[in-house]
């Protein structure tokens, strides 16, 4: 370890060895530093081997869209961690830019390979401004053994072969066992590592479907034949899309709990869309006090919002108020 001039110590992690053992010592309570700059050196490595008719140091389109998503879910760990909700739209152009996948293709097969430690270290030093030296440990390399370790993909695969009872299946050491069991742990702790793992199983997931008879693929350590991975991949699960919703709204309730800005209720007065929205700290001092003189008046006065947010099944999630405006008078009803 060695002091920043942040006075963080730093602590080097250039193995999935020395993360899970970390991980380790942090859920048990030991003691560590006030302050912990993660650097993440050489691992962890996104890595995915493709072979077959189709994969000779090419990339099939069918493979596009779910390398895509890999990123996607990298952005929505960072937009967990630093923003408090997955809302994509949440990231700026640089965060974007500091987590931007490189993707390798070797020749001959298509062996696809990113390193993801710049990714990684980027995202701890975010953290150190949003969490205690615990959590950071927890939620930071819960989320790299997620991405760039083997445990968690693997037992994905065994759990779908025992699901649908294959003939061949793999088994998990008593070492990965062991880890997966920490990792439990650390979900119990910091519930958005259970949302990270979730995301990163479906692209799993996805990737496997491009696969086709007279495929191989290895992932996370495993071996699979085309009509193995058909056996074990399974329908896509919903996944949020990000929208935009503007209009006139009635404020309905204000909660200051959150600390930093707070969180109101609003009804869309257009078509009655209620649901909760942050409204975060960031936020134009005006729009603010527009936002507090419409809850104020307990739907006497009305206020335009712009806000970013999630759909799911028709739910809107993770809403933040991005803008607010008067209501020119004679329009408020």
């Amino acid at each position: 370890m060695t002091s920043e001039s942040n006075h963080a110590e730093q602590i080097v992690i250039s193995s999935a060895d020395q993360a899970w053992a970390l991980l380790r010592s942090a859920l048990d309570g030991d003691e560590l530093p006030e302050r912990i700059a993660l650097v993440f050196d050489g691992w962890p490595r996104f890595h995915m081997k493709f072979s077959g008719r189709d994969w000779h140091g090419t990339v099939p389109t069918r493979v596009m869209a779910p390398l895509l998503d890999v990123q996607r879910d990298l952005y929505r760990a960072y937009a967990n961690v630093c923003y408090g909700d997955s809302n994509l739209r949440r990231l700026r152009d640089e965060d974007r830019e500091l987590l931007e996948l490189v993707v390798k293709v070797n020749e001959g097969s298509s062996d696809y390979e990113a390193p993801l430690h710049e990714q990684l270290t980027e995202l701890a030093r975010k953290a150190i401004e949003k969490m205690d030296s615990r959590s950071l440990v927890i939620t930071i390399l819960g989320i790299a053994v997620v991405v760039g370790g083997v445990e968690i993909g693997k037992a994905w695969i065994a759990e779908r072969q025992e699901a649908k009872k294959v003939e061949q299946t793999i088994e998990l050491s008593k070492q990965e066992t062991e880890r997966l069991k920490v990792f439990s742990e650390a979900v119990k702790q910091q519930p958005v590592l259970g949302e990270t793992r979730e995301d990163f199983e479906a692209s799993q997931n996805r990737l496997l479907k491009s696969v086709k008879p007279g495929d191989e693929v290895v992932t996370k350590g495993v071996a699979l034949h085309g009509d193995q991975v058909a056996e074990i991949t399974q329908g896509e699960r919903a996944r949020a899309e990000d929208i935009d919703i503007s209009g006139t709204f009635r404020v309905l309730a204000n909660d200051a709990s959150k600390g930093a800005g707070f969180r109101i209720k609003v009804s869309r007065i257009e078509d009655g869309m209620t649901f909760s929205a942050e409204v975060p700290l960031e936020l134009d001092a005006d729009a603010k006090r527009l936002i507090q003189k419409a809850e104020w008046s307990k739907g006497a006065v009305l206020v335009r919002l712009d806000i970013s947010a999630s759909s799911l099944r028709g739910g809107v999630m993770n809403a933040v108020v991005t803008g607010a405006s008067a209501v020119p008078e004679g329009r408020d009803r």
